[in-house]
């Protein structure tokens, strides 16, 4: 019964590492960071949209989010979730 689960774990381990070898863990790992970068450029939509700028967070008390510096939040953010994802489907499926 120990052996039977040990070889199924085993086995487990084995194609875990050939999918890390075969880029599948890198590339998922693109995607889930893509996925959080969209849900971040998102977030600044709806800062933009809302009303809620200028804005002034009191963990950065220098820093003023104003609608400017939003919408260049947005484009940058908006162009490493491209990135990411055309890094991501450059790697072998």
């Amino acid at each position: 019964m120990t052996t039977h689960v040990f070889q199924n774990r085993m086995r487990g381990f084995r194609q875990s590492f050939e999918q890390a070898r075969n880029g599948h863990l890198l590339r998922d790992g693109l995607l889930m960071l893509a996925g959080a970068e969209a849900l971040h450029t998102l977030a600044h939509v709806w800062l933009g949209v809302s009303g809620l700028l200028p804005r002034s967070d009191p963990w950065f008390p220098s820093l003023t989010m104003t609608p400017e510096l939003n919408g260049f939040a947005i484009l940058a953010n908006a162009l490493v979730t491209v990135g990411l994802l055309y890094w991501a489907n450059r790697l072998r499926r």
